[in-house]
């Protein structure tokens, strides 16, 4: 039996989902919060199935794609 190297995860069941759960440490440790984004990508081969990359800067990116607020109207004075 092949000893593989990492962190063991089992999926977790929503509704009619599947969840992988990020350990409280490893989102320390990678600065990871519940708006951080991810990319996931699926790879088919023998080992390796689904690959999460960590999206840079996406919060800045959100900021800045915002559309501006208009400026709410003002109600005539009676």
């Amino acid at each position: 039996m092949s000893e593989t190297k990492g962190i063991r995860l089992t999926p977790i069941k929503l509704r009619n989902s599947l969840y992988l759960l990020i350990p409280i440490e490893l989102t320390k440790l990678f600065d990871i919060t519940k708006e951080t984004e991810f990319c996931l990508n699926i790879k088919h081969d023998k080992n390796t199935v689904l690959i999460y990359n960590k999206m840079e800067n996406s919060k800045d990116f959100k900021e800045k794609d915002k559309p501006e607020k208009a400026p709410k109207p003002s109600l005539p004075y009676r």
